[in-house]
C-alpha cells in the first residue's frame, strides 16, 4: 500500500497543489516552524504527500493486521472536531500558531489557532465565515 500511496500522492495530489499555501508552509518550515498537514485523507497517502516536502502528517488511520490492511479504519475519519483533537494530541500544550483550512469542517481547527487562514475556492460558506471573522484568505 505504501507504493499505492506514493503513486496517489505523486499523480493525484501533487498536480492539484495550490502554490500560495505551499509557499507559506515551506517558508514556515525554513524558519524553523513545525509544519503538520492534518487531513481526512488516509494516513499513508497523506504521509507520502507530506513527506515530499518534509512535513509531518496526521490523517485517517487504517487498520493493519499482521502488516496487512484489513479494509477498515483504525479510528474515526480525521475531519471536523476530530481533526482538531488529533492535532492537539500531536502538539500537546504547544500553542497552535497558524491553521489553514478550505472547508467548513476545518472550523474547529481554525478556531484553535492564533491565526486562521482560509484557502479559497472550495467552500463559499467558509469564505463568508472567514470574512465575518476577519480571517486571512489565500487564493
Amino acid at each position: 500500500f505504501q507504493q499505492i500511496a506514493a503513486w496517489v500522492a505523486q499523480h493525484e495530489l501533487l498536480p492539484k497543489l495550490r502554490r500560495s499555501p505551499l509557499a507559506e508552509l515551506e517558508a514556515a518550515k525554513i524558519s524553523g516552524a513545525r509544519v503538520i498537514l492534518v487531513s481526512g485523507t488516509y494516513q499513508p497517502v497523506l504521509e507520502a504527500f507530506a513527506g515530499h516536502f518534509g512535513f509531518e502528517a496526521i490523517g485517517t488511520p487504517l487498520e493493519l493486521a499482521s502488516d496487512c490492511l484489513t479494509g477498515r479504519l483504525a479510528g474515526p475519519i480525521n475531519t471536523g472536531a476530530i481533526k482538531c483533537s488529533s492535532l492537539r494530541a500531536q502538539i500537546g500544550a504547544t500553542q497552535l500558531h497558524r491553521a489553514y483550512g478550505d472547508t467548513m469542517p476545518d472550523v474547529p481547527m481554525l478556531e484553535a489557532a492564533i491565526e486562521a487562514v482560509i484557502v479559497t475556492g472550495n467552500d463559499l460558506h467558509l469564505e463568508r465565515l472567514a470574512k465575518q471573522r476577519g480571517w486571512r484568505t489565500l487564493e
